[in-house]
């Protein structure tokens, strides 16, 4: 329990209830997960890295 911090952008976030990147599950805030498609900015950009996607 207690708060953690979006990975992306460093702003508290509940750690019950924060969105979570699909590939690490780093807690990620509303904001960001929607500006990486459910993941943290760096796995978002390994996956797109990726041409097997």
């Amino acid at each position: 329990m207690g708060s953690v911090f979006c990975l992306i952008c460093g702003c508290p976030v509940d750690a019950e209830t924060s969105e979570t990147c699909g590939q690490c599950g780093s807690p990620i805030c509303d904001e960001c997960i929607d500006s990486f498609d459910g993941f943290c900015e760096g796995c978002y950009e390994e996956i797109s890295d990726d041409e097997d996607y």
